[in-house]
């Protein structure tokens, strides 16, 4: 079954690119490490440095993402599980639509270290483009329909983020990440601080250009990452209030906390935001997620796949006995939040791609 059509599905061509296939072992043959024919199953073995990851969900870019759903349902069954912001997101001119589609899993996970690793549940976002420019247009037309970026499951996402990040600086090589503006974590202005801590608008006012004087804040009022309480303290007017350090301290991740209050410690917001990762949260589950940078670029300024890592905080709830409830399957979602903050990300650093091309001819 082919998996794509050039437009709508049954109304033009196939495209040939790629293609659904059934494989079925005949009891007698089936064994547990085989996995496709011609393909086995290997021990993962690790060298100390690297860290193992797990396959959780892959995204496709499409020109018929109404036809691609179509297909995967007359052919496996899947249905659709997620449609963001009802289906449509826009950054400026570019437009898309994306829908998360996947099959009914019915495994249960009684514990994190099985929900790691399991991969009985599939999940398939898929997007189509609605405008002639943007990230997923131009994808389509240079590299054609299928995966835009791979996403894997990791135990402890900054720890994978700061040793990819050290290899690179030590070899000059591996991979790079997406920048997020600080301002997605958090920032202060004096209307947010009369605010949070109860201030006369003048009196924040003055708090700000003394933050700002001592360098603590800069002028889009973001705040120093390594600043402590008592550098703070010491650089605000006098008889301000000692309640207001905290305030200025938390500043650096405010965004976050809006979302996750004491639920995560000073120590990990800080190692969040060093580390570039987006936060997401879906009941009581957290999602953490970054993008790398393109990967298998054919040629500079072209599109090219990329890569996604995640970590599923999965909520401790316990039943009425006290044991550890079941985890779900794809707790803590597919960062619906963070969706237009990755998109407009892509768009941002396409358009300041071309503009540095421009400036060199």
């Amino acid at each position: 079954v082919f998996a794509y059509y050039r437009g709508e599905k049954l109304e033009t061509e196939a495209d040939p690119g790629t293609v659904l296939r059934f494989v079925e072992q005949a009891e007698c043959d089936a064994a547990p490490e085989q996995v496709l024919p011609g393909v086995e199953s290997v021990e993962a073995k690790y060298d100390g440095v690297s860290q193992p990851a797990y396959c959780d969900h892959w995204v496709s870019n499409v020109f018929s993402r109404t036809g691609f759903l179509d297909t995967l349902h007359d052919t496996l069954g899947f249905t659709p599980k997620v449609d963001f912001n009802a289906g449509v997101v826009a950054a400026g001119e570019a437009q898309i639509e994306s829908t998360v589609t996947g099959n009914a899993s019915t495994a249960v996970l009684d514990n994190p270290c099985k929900a790691l690793r399991d991969q009985s549940q599939v999940y398939l976002p898929i997007n189509n483009a609605l405008s002639e420019v943007g990230h997923v247009n131009v994808f389509l037309k240079e590299l054609g329909q299928g995966i835009q970026h791979i996403a894997s499951r990791v135990e402890d996402l900054a720890a994978l983020i700061q040793r990819a990040n050290d290899y690179r600086r030590m070899t000059g090589a591996g991979l790079s990440f997406l920048q997020i503006p600080r301002s997605y974590y958090g920032y202060l202005t004096a209307k947010r601080l009369a605010q949070d801590a109860g201030l006369e608008p003048t009196v924040a006012e003055e708090c700000l250009a003394a933050l700002r004087k001592a360098g603590i804040i800069d002028g889009r009022g973001l705040v120093e990452l390594g600043a402590t309480e008592a550098q703070v303290a010491a650089a605000l007017p006098e008889g301000v209030q000692q309640g207001v350090v905290a305030h200025v301290l938390r500043a650096r991740y405010g965004n976050l906390y809006t979302l996750l209050r004491d639920h995560v410690s000073e120590e990990t917001y800080l190692r969040i935001v060093r580390n570039n990762i987006l936060v997401d949260i879906q009941g009581e589950d957290l999602l953490l997620q970054i993008f790398t940078a393109k990967v298998l670029q054919r040629k500079d300024g072209e599109e090219a796949p990329f890569l996604e890592f995640i970590q599923r905080v999965c909520s401790e709830c316990r039943d009425a006995s006290g044991c550890p409830k079941p985890v779900r399957p794809g707790c803590g979602g597919f960062g619906i939040r963070n969706f237009l903050t990755l998109f407009l990300s892509i768009e941002v650093s396409k358009a300041a791609s071309l503009q540095a091309e421009a400036l060199q001819r």
